[in-house]
């Protein structure tokens, strides 16, 4: 089935391969998909410590 998702191609180290495979497995869905969902995650974490951050700044500077 074509998609229009864009793609990129990633190395892993073996022990972290192995890991992700396992995971793959146990949730009966593709690796491709648990990637998807990890890096998904990990920018949401990203954007929201950001967030955070500038948040934390303006109040700082608001008490000044």
């Amino acid at each position: 089935m074509p998609t229009t998702m864009q793609r990129v191609q990633v190395p892993f180290e073996a022990d972290v391969y192995k890991a992700l495979k396992a995971i793959s497995s146990a949730e009966k869905i593709p690796m491709s998909q648990l990637i998807n969902k990890l890096v998904t995650s990990a920018l949401e974490f990203a954007e929201d410590l950001t967030l955070s951050e500038v948040a934390t700044k303006a109040v700082s500077e608001e008490k000044k």
